[in-house]
């Protein structure tokens, strides 16, 4: 066990980036010349949900479509819970942030004439998706960010660091406690830090989120004492790819199909959303998704017709891949689906400009709550928020930093330790993860009763008891586990999940009204 008088302390920057995502790395661009830290959880080169985005981003560029109407289809996917000044930034900068992707060498899809080729999704009145490799847009939007951070002086990219705490004194932020992989328990100086750690799909039992999203920037913030709001407004995909059922992980199925022309059916042909909606197959993702569930809940299986989409596995080349992998042949036209955890709407309460109350902190992209998204966010607009709030965030920063003084004061620092474990404890951090999945899919899901929600309370508080046992916030002569960085991390997102589960329920049990993504039978 590490002490944290042999914690290694590392100073130099200007601004922590947490998360290395659309949010993150648009951010870190964009503080240029401030000198940035971007740090993931991952080794690997692609983390988050931003690289496996198939839809695309959502912006007003083609004819016939405006900033207002984009702005209308937003509120009315929200079920009118949106913030309307912060869907008013984000639909009014989304033209911008497709120019500075395009500066960037975002390979668009267009078409002969060179004009972007633009698609519906649900709930969208008009065509206004832009794509690129057809379902790829979040690889190659990735590709797009990370090239161009990798030549940027001013940025130093850290993968294998896992953020635990948000480090303050008298005057706002001071920096963050993080594991290293390499290092272990590392404290970073920094004026600024900013939260783009994206969302917490892996609450639940079934998700198309990554193993990595846990919530950690909302745990966080939770643990500093700091607001978060909409923890409730959990979205569901409506379809996600039945197959791999034993997986936590389910491989997401683009809405972009739906949008151009393929219909949920019963395995004998029966259509899923006629009568439901006025859009039908293209109706807002909260409702498509209850539907589905009724149909499956009473023992059907629900499909994708793809039959009638023309050389779908060149236009789709990332479902054909996913489907292909396990079993599934796009030439039968047909794709098992089911819902899946997708989106945190809520988040650690923020501005447009991704200010927290805490002088020097920023929440961007999935880890912010704005309000942008209401009760039901609506499609390909998610990309479209990292861009747009991560550009704010930066010039933002920059502004502030004309005006505060790097060498604050550090008094009244507290750091969070935790107890030494005992010896094998960490065999049960699986175990514990599952658990809250488990509570949180069957009684937090896509239906939520009264009665459900108080035995998952129930639940969720014993478990929070296993943990309350072997940590506490206490001052800095404790010892901080120093384990294998794997392991470590392990723990540190159990704590995290089980934190973040918690609030979630809270926020459920207090919210008596059924809208959007929340709905409460009885």
């Amino acid at each position: 066990m590490g002490t944290m008088e042999r914690m290694r302390s590392v100073k130099g920057f200007d601004a922590i980036v947490v998360g290395e995502g659309a949010a993150g790395l648009t951010a870190a661009l964009k503080l240029a010349p401030l000198r940035t830290l971007v740090i993931s959880k991952t080794k690997e080169r692609y983390s988050g949900c931003s690289h496996l985005a198939q839809g695309g981003i959502a912006a007003a560029v083609g004819p016939g479509d405006s900033p207002e109407l984009h702005f209308e289809d937003t509120l009315t996917a929200g079920a009118g819970s949106c913030e309307t000044t912060m869907v008013r930034v984000l639909t009014e900068e989304a033209k911008t942030a497709v120019e500075f992707l395009e500066s960037l060498g975002m390979p668009f899809d267009r078409d002969r004439s060179g004009e972007f080729v633009l698609n519906r999704e649900g709930s969208h009145s008009v065509p206004r998706i832009l794509r690129a490799g057809g379902d790829s847009t979040g690889r190659a939007l990735m590709d797009a960010l990370q090239k161009a951070a990798e030549k940027a002086e001013h940025i130093t990219v850290q993968r294998g660091a896992m953020a635990w705490q948000i480090l303050t004194g008298n005057n706002g932020v001071t920096g963050l406690l993080a594991f290293e992989a390499e290092k272990g328990w590392t404290r970073v100086d920094a004026p600024f830090l900013i939260f783009a750690s994206g969302g917490a799909g892996q609450l639940f039992q079934y998700t198309t989120n990554p193993a990595e999203a846990t919530g950690d920037a909302m745990a966080m913030a939770i643990r500093g004492g700091l607001p978060v709001r909409d923890l409730e407004m959990i979205q569901f995909h409506p379809t996600a790819l039945k197959a791999g059922i034993g997986e936590t992980r389910l491989p997401l199925v683009t809405e972009a199909l739906r949008g151009e022309g393929a219909r949920l059916i019963t395995r004998d042909g029966t259509p899923v959303m006629n009568g439901v909606h006025h859009l039908g197959d293209l109706a807002p993702r909260d409702i498509v998704a209850r539907q589905i569930w009724d149909v499956i809940s009473r023992g059907e299986e629900v499909f994708l017709d793809i039959s009638g989409i023309s050389n779908f596995s060149s236009r789709f080349p990332t479902v054909s891949r996913l489907a292909g992998e396990r079993g599934i042949s796009v030439e039968e036209g047909l794709l098992p689906v089911i819902p899946a955890a997708h989106y945190t709407m809520g988040g650690v309460t923020a501005t447009s400009e991704g200010r927290t109350p805490l002088i020097g902190l920023f929440a961007i992209g999935e880890a912010a709550g704005t309000g942008v998204h209401g009760a039901n966010r609506l499609a390909s607009n998610s990309l479209l928020e990292c861009l747009v709030s991560g550009t704010r965030s930066a010039h933002q920063i920059k502004t502030e930093m004309k005006t505060r003084d790097p060498e604050q004061d550090r008094g009244g620092e507290t750091i969070i330790t935790l107890k030494a474990y005992p010896p094998g404890f960490q065999s049960t951090w699986p175990d514990l993860r599952k658990e809250i999945q488990r509570i949180m899919w069957h009684h937090f899901g896509l239906k939520r009763s009264r009665e459900g929600m108080a035995v998952g309370m129930e639940e969720l508080n014993r478990i929070g008891t296993i943990f309350k046992l072997h940590s506490e916030g206490v001052t800095s002569q404790n010892a901080l586990p120093a384990e294998p960085y794997e392991e470590t991390v392990m723990m540190l997102e159990a704590i995290n999940l089980i934190t973040l589960a918690r609030e979630v329920g809270k926020a459920a049990q207090a919210n008596p009204e059924s809208r959007g993504a929340h709905f409460i039978t009885y």
